[in-house]
């Protein structure tokens, strides 16, 4: 399933099980065949979202891979702790889970699920935008926040 998140950028979100596997911003369409369940649920959160809500999706709905298992924690932090329109460094994110804040970058470019885990969110102690992994980049991480910032 892919859906438009802004004009010209879609997310696309990969299921198994009833589990969120990953999802991926991308400048394409796509359809993958999800669950009208899982469908109604990122539907719902893409709509607050787009309200500027912060009501993060259950923990328990996400399947990390094995290689990220251990980062876990600092992931569900991000997406539960840091709202639309609002940033947090890496350090910021790190240190309450005692994590340096290069490993907290090494993390987020690993992160399996953007915008639904905020990844681009997390900017550097200077305030400057630093890599995104999603299509488009830094240029996609600033149109999210640009987005998001507009609806607070």
């Amino acid at each position: 399933m892919s859906r438009e998140i802004l004009p010209g950028l879609f997310l696309e979100v990969t299921v198994s099980d009833q589990l969120l596997t990953a999802t991926r911003v991308t400048a394409r369409p796509v359809d993958s065949g999800i669950t009208s369940s899982i469908d109604r649920i990122v539907g719902r959160f893409l709509d607050h979202w787009r309200r500027g809500i912060h009501e993060p999706l259950d923990d328990d709905l996400f399947l990390f891979p094995e290689t990220l298992d251990k980062w876990a924690p600092l992931l569900l932090r991000l997406k539960n702790t840091v709202g639309p329109g609002t940033t947090v460094t890496y350090k910021e994110l790190g240190d309450p889970l005692g994590i340096h804040p290069r490993t907290v970058g090494m993390v987020m470019a690993r992160n399996p699920f953007p915008l639904l885990i905020p990844c681009h969110r997390v900017i550097g102690a200077d305030g400057r935008m630093t890599g995104f992994s999603a299509e488009g980049g830094l240029d996609t991480k600033r149109r999210l926040l640009d987005f998001e910032r507009d609806r607070r």
